[in-house]
């Protein structure tokens, strides 16, 4: 290597040229280091710079005019990376709102408050509080109520029931009144010129044993009757009836009438007559059954008997006996 002698003026530009290179490359350090740290937080990257020392005169002038001309200084900037865009910063949390704390004094009483307002004032159990928090009630007080309600759910169920079956009951009696006091009026009302149409008419009334009595008895003997007495005439009119049991298919029944008879010998009047009827449905309506005279318990079938119908002051099966005048001559007292 051929050593070459320079002068002093020329090595202290030489100092002067790399202590400002050295300045400046210091400077690129910094500032690369401090947008590192601003860029990349994550992982710092080590860079190396290589300073290369200049022992050529002629080199170290073209070093200084390039530093002068501010070419060195562009290539630097050129080879600077471009600094990574930031990334944005999220969005701060909202911090929550400070409440005031209250007085410990405060907070030892709410518990206590808390617990004497669920205490069951009789030791029932514990307290039930409803959402609104302003209907409390103990498990006993709960469960009394609810026995209540049930009791007056049950009590209303039999009182719609007993009410709808004393409503069937009483209909069921309407009827029968309505029937019985029909066989009152017809079954004693002839006369000379309706006694076909009345005889018909008493027949819807009846059913069963005195259905069968009345035809055997009655209607054959009415007509002869009539057409041997024209004058003849019988009226009942029922006063007053009294039902007796109903049970849906049987019932009992007593009519009071006022029977009349005419005829050419007078008038005799009968009033308040007492009659006792059986009842049974047949068809869905009411039909009279039996017929006792007051006094007789027991319905005779012989066409002689005193039950048989028409019943007729003085006679009997339609036989006016003393021209339907009864005898003024009372009757024998029974003797032992």
């Amino acid at each position: 290597m051929t050593a070459k002698t320079t002068n002093p003026g020329n090595d202290e530009a030489a100092d002067e040229a790399a202590s400002s290179e050295a300045e400046v490359v210091a400077k690129d350090d910094h500032e690369a280091g401090e947008a590192k740290l601003r860029t990349a937080p994550a992982k710092r990257k080590r860079r190396v710079r290589v300073i290369e020392v200049i022992e050529d005169d002629d080199d170290l002038d073209e070093v200084l005019e390039a530093i002068e001309s501010g070419e060195l200084l562009d290539e630097q900037s050129e080879a600077k990376p471009q600094p990574k865009a930031e990334k944005p910063k999220p969005h701060p949390r909202p911090k929550p709102l400070l409440v005031e704390d209250e007085p410990e004094e405060e907070k030892a009483a709410e518990p206590e408050a808390k617990a004497a307002a669920q205490a069951p004032p009789d030791g029932g159990g514990p307290v039930l509080e409803s959402a609104w928090g302003g209907f409390r009630m103990n498990r006993r007080s709960a469960v009394a109520t609810v026995v209540t309600i049930a009791l007056m759910a049950s009590l209303g169920v039999w009182q719609w029931t007993t009410a709808s079956n004393l409503s069937g009951q009483k209909q069921e009696r309407a009827d029968v009144e309505k029937v019985a006091a029909a066989y009152g009026d017809a079954v004693f009302t002839y006369n000379a010129s309706n006694y076909q149409g009345q005889m018909a008419k008493v027949q819807k009334l009846l059913a069963g044993d005195l259905l069968d009595l009345y035809k055997r008895c009655t209607l054959p003997n009415l007509g002869e009757n009539f057409k041997s007495n024209p004058n003849l005439a019988l009226t009942s009119r029922t006063s007053r009836v009294f039902v007796g049991d109903v049970d849906g298919r049987f019932a009992t029944a007593a009519v009071a009438t006022d029977i009349t008879v005419q005829s050419s010998q007078g008038t005799t009047s009968a009033p308040a007559s007492l009659i006792r009827l059986s009842l049974a449905k047949s068809g869905g309506s009411w039909k009279v059954t039996q017929q006792f005279a007051s006094g007789v318990n027991q319905q005779s079938n012989d066409c002689s008997g005193s039950s048989q119908i028409p019943v007729s002051p003085g006679g009997q099966n339609g036989q006016t006996g003393n021209g339907g005048k009864p005898s003024s001559t009372p009757s024998a007292k029974p003797t032992n």
